[in-house]
């Protein structure tokens, strides 16, 4: 990929995606330096972000408890003390950049850019997801999916990508969505919609079902209208659409499957990373 010129960038935590997108800049001639991408780091933090242009973090890029996320690394860096290191006019790039980070980052003169906001970014990442969602499906399951029924819970991005794949599969899938002008998108790509409403009264029919909404979707009453023998998958990112302290107590098999292309396929994850961050490049001019 080459057409977009960096001094050097510095890849500090994220999870596996991070690895192969500082070997990617590597191989390319790009001047890289590692932070915490592993569990020992020879460089100061401070070491690490000198001279670099541009910053690299994963997604999400911030911690819970307000540390730069780093799964792999034996320290933790706090964002705001990553904030303080780095000198006004330098570029950050992450995904779900909490709100206040985006407000010290403003003040301190910082660009960010949040690729997990990008339109070209969460369309790949949706594929991928889709892609692994089906691998979790198959190695979850012990009956072929052209013999399941399947409930996908909303229609975005993610469920857009996973229908298709179904159907070619001979997954029969019912689409509950909330918006009636979805429903002949919906039935092209060889599914049957249905309202929220109706698809309550016959979650009870379906041997899969897989939730995309990322508000709480399945409560404590409407996991009593599943059948025992249900998969129930949750995509949605922290808080997350079940209640999972009640999924266990009715006894229905929860999965919740989070960061998926991350952990299935990092190395085309990385990718699209990548790729997303140098278009905003590119359209900064």
């Amino acid at each position: 990929m080459g057409g977009v010129f960096i001094k050097k960038y510095t890849f500090i935590g994220g999870d596996a995606r991070m690895r192969y997108l500082a070997e990617s800049c590597r191989t390319d001639g790009i001047a890289v330096t590692e932070f915490g991408t592993e569990e020992k780091t020879e460089e100061t933090l401070a070491q690490a972000l000198d001279g670099a242009s541009i910053v690299w973090l994963g997604v999400p890029a911030v911690s819970e408890a307000g540390t730069v996320s780093a799964p792999y690394a034996s320290v933790c860096v706090s964002a705001e003390s990553l904030l303080e290191k780095l000198p006004p006019k330098r570029m950050v790039v992450g995904g779900m950049f909490p709100k206040e980070f985006v407000q010290k980052a403003k003040e301190k003169d910082i660009f960010l850019v949040d690729y997990a906001k990008r339109e070209d970014f969460a369309a790949e990442n949706a594929l991928l997801t889709a892609e692994a969602v089906i691998s979790l499906l198959i190695s979850n399951t012990k009956y072929s999916l052209r013999d399941a029924k399947i409930c996908l819970w909303g229609y975005g991005r993610i469920s857009t990508a996973l229908l298709p794949m179904l159907t070619a599969l001979g997954a029969q899938t019912v689409v509950a969505s909330g918006s009636f002008s979805k429903h002949p998108w919906i039935r092209a790509a060889g599914g049957q919609p249905m309202s929220y409403a109706e698809s309550v009264y016959v979650l009870e029919d379906f041997d899969i079902v897989i939730n995309t909404a990322p508000t709480l979707s399945f409560d404590r009453e409407t996991l009593f209208h599943l059948k025992k023998t249900c998969l129930l998958i949750d995509l949605a990112s922290r808080p997350g659409g079940v209640d999972f302290a009640a999924a266990k107590d009715v006894g229905i098999r929860t999965i919740w499957a989070t960061g998926l292309p991350g952990k299935t396929a990092p190395q085309s994850a990385a990718r699209v990373i990548r790729k997303s961050v140098e278009n905003a490049i590119r359209e900064q001019g």
